[in-house]
Order: structure tokens, then sequence, then C-alpha cells
């Protein structure tokens, strides 16, 4: 899981964001590649990520500010499919909808 931070020429200041993407990569042992398991649209997380593994389950629960502003704990599951590549089953998030032109 990797949690990305747009580059900026400007330090980090107090209610920033702390990153504005998550990437989860996984591995294809067979083909001795990794891939894009998940790449989340743009939003605004903040730190610290919760990572919790159980024989079960495997889960990751981040911080996430809403439009009105209010931030709220997001919880991500990790699985691998039936033919084993890893999957990422996301929470219903309201996130900024692109604009169509």
């Amino acid at each position: 899981m990797i949690l990305e931070k747009s580059s900026s020429d400007q330090p980090h200041t107090i209610g920033e964001p702390d990153f504005d993407r998550i990437y989860v990569l996984g591995y294809d042992k067979r083909d001795q590649e990794h891939y894009t398991a998940y790449r989340s649209p743009d939003l605004k997380g903040y730190l610290p990520c919760r990572v919790e593994v159980t024989p079960d389950s495997k889960t990751f629960t981040i911080r996430v500010q809403d439009e009105s502003g209010q931030l709220n704990d997001v919880q991500y599951s990790v699985y691998k499919d039936g033919r084993g590549y890893l999957k990422v089953n996301t929470p219903n998030v309201a996130n900024k909808d692109k604009k169509k032109k």
C-alpha cells in the first residue's frame, strides 16, 4: 500500500491532507511482476493508517475528509480472488465527482 501526496514546492502546513491518493500493489509470482490492485480517486487523507491482519481478513483504515469537512474513518479490505490476484473492497465514500464537459 502506498499513500501518495501530490508534489508541491510548499512546505506541509497544519490542516493540509497528508496524502491524496491510495495505491495498492500486488505481486504476480508466476510472471514475477507487480500490478496495480487498486488506485483511489483523489481524496483528502490523514494519517495514521491502521493495518489489521487476522487469519480471516486483512484491512486498512484511514481518515478521509468528506465534502463537508468532517473526518471519517474509512476501512478497506484486501483479499485474493480465485486466480490469486490481489483485490480491494472499497467502502462507499463520497468523493469529488470529476466534472464532465
